[in-house]
């Protein structure tokens, strides 16, 4: 696998993941970063197959975030 570079706020996430599984919205909350640049660093995050989405099965509008794909145990 190729390494690359995260930036900043996608590493910030990356980190808040590795303990639970969050909303957009829930993330801004911890961390305080822009929903905008949530919104950028989810997607970067999903392309490079570092996490996923689940839906919520008490309200399936909402979506969580969670560590997936390359790193999923």
């Amino acid at each position: 696998m190729k390494a690359f570079a995260l930036p900043k706020s996608a590493q910030e996430i990356f980190r808040v993941l590795s303990s639970s599984a969050y909303t957009p919205q829930e993330i801004h909350e911890i961390t305080g970063i822009p929903p905008r640049t949530i919104r950028f660093a989810l997607n970067f995050l999903k392309k490079k197959g570092l996490i996923i989405d689940k839906k919520s099965f008490n309200d399936m509008r909402r979506n969580y975030c969670t560590r997936g794909g390359v790193n999923e145990r």
